[in-house]
């Protein structure tokens, strides 16, 4: 069976995404429970699409600083990720700094 270029790309699209979650799933927390990070809910929370639009990043660059822990985050109660606005702020300060 021959496998065309557009089935190679997407079987590595699938190996990333599959990589990614498992980052995702292991990623160690301050409050000491996988999977779940402890982020103060009086805190405003976005969407991984705004995140990448404020950050002018692909919404899969934005999965991967939250499993980098470049980015704090919660899942939904959908199963997505709700990004700290503040984190946000905090990691484009970050960027301006180190350029």
């Amino acid at each position: 069976m021959l496998i065309d270029a557009e089935m190679l790309a997407l079987l590595d699209d699938l190996d990333a995404a599959a990589s990614e979650y498992q980052a995702l799933q292991l990623v160690p927390c301050p409050s000491g429970q996988a999977g779940r990070p402890q982020i103060d809910v009086s805190r405003k929370m976005v969407s991984t699409k705004t995140a990448a639009q404020r950050l002018g990043v692909s919404e899969r660059q934005v999965r991967r600083r939250i499993a980098q822990r470049d980015l704090a985050a919660e899942r939904s109660s959908s199963g997505g990720w709700l990004v700290d606005e503040d984190s946000i702020t905090e990691f484009i300060a970050s960027q301006k700094q180190a350029s």
